[in-house]
């Protein structure tokens, strides 16, 4: 069955909401009135709120339609705890106003009813319909799957919460606009939301033979399969390509380890829809029952205009000019860059100490998160003194760092990673690192002794090197030696724009490098920037983006 489409839905939920200025929420029937409707979504006075109003994002319903055709039922906590819906009540009352959608109120969910499909699927006519079958290919139907975990709770659970594992956990995060599956060695494939009972299975040979066919039951309702292999048994991926085999679906396996990899997911989703693996750089992405005229037409070049170098000028300029804009609302207080309050963000750059473990720590989480444990730390210690840090066991600092809520994903090794540096910078910098950067330095320089510090790599002292330059007003002679960070936003941003050929490091810094040869780095803030904040793997944020004039796409 077609249903209707997001942008149609907003179309009808925006007509309702014009006729129905006031919507009570299903499960405790408080009024939310609403005062404006746009583009970006809704505006809406509550009672808490009264006088203000608060916005709905639009996107909010998108992740709420798109739960509701592909899992069916959403609940108010699956979309609160699963997919982020802040404002879930507010959002599945809107929804019910649908004639199509019906709700239930014992527990307060909504599902799909009857709805007229001509309505929603006009028939073009004539030179339309020419048009249509040349330029436009039928949609794909995409599933995602992982194998389950070993460590499970007890009792009886929803699939996503069952798994201790953190790669399920990821996953269930980030697959929001497709099926999104788990292979249990006990149940087979499983829906994220199916309530299923702990249990104490291992998926040997023996048993992937046994469950292929109902993995077969489930995959050949879908055009294509995203597999993450993650660092599962490979009896998990031969069970998958025995049911690919059967019923000869194609699924693409990727990652590798745990977690390697596993930003790449929303990428092979969106080559497969549009039939251009060829742009993909992912050394564990593994194709399996792709006929041969598959894989030549998913091979197959870009069909769509790329820049040309004499177009880049305009695109360095944009990003330029960005940088240029971010660098001022920071230092005038307008913005919040790095941390997650304006406290945290300041205490980066008044304490050299704060900003060297701000970059240690900047891997592994939330961006925010890492540049926060500078100040979070401070405030635990008492002090940020560098001696007293390098004095310290490994397991005491860590203990302090795993306390309520955990500083960091991998508190053991960033403690590591902490005390190592303070010891180095104590024996190396007399105690003070600024003595790293100060007095006046090449980049180079500050480049070759960030990245002997344990837990630093290139992207970090990239980073680093033009972070001091931005925001600190480090003067050097050899601006042309600082090169870009090798980080997912700016490669994905690069390669979007047709700056790099693939994401692979070289290809980022020569990309860079040609562009501005007097300052690659320069383009490192904004490209980041843009990449996080509007150009994302999924849902990007196009009409709003700084570079929508520029960007090809």
């Amino acid at each position: 069955m077609s249903y209707p489409r997001f942008d149609e839905v907003w179309n009808d939920l925006s007509d309702t909401m014009e006729k129905q200025a006031v919507v009570y929420t299903l499960s405790d029937n408080k009024p939310n009135r609403v005062v404006s409707i746009g583009d970006a979504g809704l505006e809406v006075i509550t009672e808490r709120s009264f006088p203000e109003s608060r916005p709905v994002p639009k996107s909010m319903f998108k992740k709420a339609w798109n739960y509701l055709i592909h899992h069916g039922q959403p609940s108010q906590t699956t979309l609160l705890k699963y997919l982020k819906v802040m404002r879930s009540a507010f959002v599945i009352a809107a929804l019910s106003r649908l004639q199509y959608v019906h709700y239930d109120t014992d527990p307060v969910v909504i599902h799909l009813g009857a709805f007229d499909e001509k309505k929603y699927q006009p028939k073009p006519s004539g030179q339309e319909t020419k048009k249509a079958k040349q330029t436009s290919a039928p949609q794909k139907a995409i599933m995602v799957a992982t194998s389950c975990g070993k460590g499970k709770r007890d009792g009886i659970w929803p699939a996503c919460q069952l798994y201790k594992s953190p790669r399920i956990k990821a996953l269930c995060n980030r697959i929001t606009d497709y099926p999104f599956y788990i292979l249990s060695s006990e149940y087979g494939l499983v829906r994220r939301d199916k309530r299923i009972e702990t249990y104490d299975r291992v998926m040997d040979q023996e048993r992937a033979d046994y469950l292929a066919p109902q993995v077969g039951s489930v995959i050949k309702n879908y055009d294509f399969v995203v597999y993450f292999k993650g660092g599962a048994r490979q009896t998990y991926v031969q069970c998958m390509k025995l049911a690919s085999d059967k019923y000869k679906v194609p699924i693409a396996f990727v990652g590798h380890r745990n977690m390697g990899d596993i930003n790449e997911i929303h990428n092979v989703v969106d080559a497969l829809l549009e039939r251009n693996v060829a742009r993909l750089n992912i050394g564990s992405l593994k194709l399996h029952n792709f006929a041969e005229d598959q894989e030549d037409a998913l091979h197959d070049p870009p069909s769509e205009k790329r820049l040309e170098r004499e177009d880049f000028a305009g695109v360095v300029d944009a990003l330029t000019k960005l940088g240029q804009r971010i660098t001022t609302d920071y230092r005038n207080g307008k913005i919040t860059l790095f941390a997650d309050s304006p406290e945290a963000d300041r205490y980066l750059f008044g304490h050299p100490l704060a900003y060297l473990i701000g970059v240690i720590s900047d891997y592994g989480v939330r961006a925010e998160k890492a540049w926060s444990l500078p100040y979070r730390l401070s405030k635990r210690l008492g002090h940020l003194d560098i001696y007293s840090i390098a004095t310290m066991k490994t397991g005491e600092l860590s203990k302090i760092m795993k306390g309520e809520p955990s500083l960091h994903r991998f508190p053991t090794e960033v403690a590591r990673y902490i005390i190592l540096a303070s010891q180095k910078v104590v024996e190396e910098f007399h105690g003070k690192p600024e003595n790293i950067w100060w007095p006046k330095k090449t980049s180079e320089g500050i480049y070759k002794t960030l990245i002997k510090f344990a837990g630093i790599g290139q992207k970090k002292a990239s980073m680093a090197v033009n972070l001091l330059v931005n925001f600190l007003d480090l003067e050097v002679d050899d601006l042309e030696k600082i090169d870009v960070s090798n980080d997912v936003h700016v490669r994905r941003l690069f390669q979007k724009l047709g700056i790099s050929k693939s994401r692979k490091e070289k290809d980022i810094l020569q990309g860079a490098r040609r562009l501005c040869p007097s300052y690659p780095g320069i383009l490192d803030l904004p490209a980041w920037y843009v990449g996080k904040y509007y150009c994302r793997p999924s849902n990007p944020a196009c009409n709003s983006c700084p570079l929508n004039a520029v960007c090809p796409n």
